[in-house]
């Protein structure tokens, strides 16, 4: 459930209108996973529901300020741990990965 909630803000938050229907097809999950994962979020007061003017069946999801600071720690935290992997790939070089004969993630 980590994953579908670090998608909806990221999805939230980048998406003009965050249709539920078009997350879930992003998604690639059902809408009552992301109407469920809205709901949760709304409880946290992490963001709010509004009807779609077009379609009074569909809702638009929007972050709030404790929404839009949880998806910027949570863009903060991606970026750190991207960083710390490109440096232990900087350091670990093919010599390096020979003489350990590394394979497949594993030491033999």
């Amino acid at each position: 459930m980590i994953e579908v909630i670090r998608l909806s803000l990221k999805m939230i938050a980048e998406m003009k209108n965050a249709y539920i229907t078009a997350m879930a097809k992003e998604m690639n999950i059902s809408k009552a996973a992301v109407s469920q994962t809205a709901r949760w979020l709304e409880r946290k007061g992490l963001l709010v529901k509004t009807v779609a003017p077009d379609n009074k069946s569909e809702y638009i999801l929007y972050l709030i300020e404790k929404g839009l600071c949880a998806h910027e720690e949570h863009m903060k935290l991606e970026r750190e741990v991207r960083e710390k992997m490109l440096q232990a790939a900087d350091i670990l070089t093919t010599e390096d990965l020979k003489s350990r004969k590394v394979s497949g993630g594993s030491q033999e």
